[in-house]
């Protein structure tokens, strides 16, 4: 549905009967900042938009997408500390956040990293990577698995396991592994006592600067059970949600995005 000339009120109104009339489960606005006509950054305009506009769907158990915005990167600052444009209201209301970070464009294909930033009612998933091909009849999507170093980059899991992922590339100094996480030397140090006591790393002799170099004395998978804790439920689950979304692209129901 085209919301073209036509109040967002409106626009909300009708969508949702037409949700109830077809039975809709799914409905994707593409974007909040049109949709919301008003102060991105006004708490109470932010509040307001999910109470009146987004609450009904809720109400009458449809599932509700919303694509939203980032400001600009300014000089200093990382794409993933970075967060919806306005009010933390935006972030606080929703159930789950998503950032999608443009990671590589070729002729015809977009490759995507996809991080879960906020998840109400489980745990985060892992991040992981979507190429997507374009050509005039269909868009197709393949998921990525990230590698170590990709994932050691990511900020949403914790320092333990970056740390440990930092070290499936081989033995590091500290300040080697605080380069390729992002985290700090501090961090890092901390960490890596904790991992020697726990017996997963250890030094292999080499010093530089009085400082240690270490590696893995227990080999870390990549999986999401990499601690020998996972779920298999949980990562069938994660299947199951991107064969849904592939279906539901592939079938052309898709919105922009």
């Amino acid at each position: 549905m085209s919301a073209l000339g036509h109040p967002a009120g409106e626009a909300f109104t009708a969508a949702l009967e037409a949700c109830i009339e077809h039975s809709v489960g799914l409905m994707v606005v593409d974007s909040l900042g049109p949709a919301l006509q008003g102060d991105a950054e006004a708490a109470r305009d932010v509040i307001g938009f999910f109470q009146k506009s987004i609450e009904p769907f809720r109400a009458e158990g449809i599932a509700i997408l919303i694509i939203d915005h980032q400001s600009r990167l300014q000089q200093g600052q990382s794409y993933q500390s970075k967060g919806a444009f306005g009010s933390v209201f935006k972030t606080n209301l929703a159930r789950s956040v998503i950032q999608a970070q443009a990671t590589e464009r070729g002729e015809g294909t977009l490759t995507v990293r996809l991080r879960q930033k906020k998840h109400n009612f489980g745990p985060l998933a892992e991040p992981f990577g979507v190429k997507l091909a374009f050509t005039e009849q269909v868009v197709a999507l393949e998921a990525i698995e990230l590698d170590a170093s990709e994932l050691a980059e990511e900020a949403t899991l914790n320092a333990t396991d970056r740390v440990k992922l930092a070290l499936e590339n081989g033995p590091a100094y500290p300040w080697e592994i605080a380069e390729s996480t992002g985290l700090a030397v501090k961090t890092v140090k901390n960490v890596l006592t904790g991992l020697r006591k726990q017996g997963v790393v250890e030094p292999t002799g080499e010093v530089e600067s009085r400082t240690e170099q270490v590696r893995l004395s227990v080999p870390a998978s990549l999986s999401l059970y990499r601690d020998g804790d996972g779920d298999d439920s949980y990562i069938q689950s994660q299947r199951e949600v991107f064969e849904l979304a592939h279906e539901f692209l592939g079938n052309g129901k898709g919105g922009a995005g």
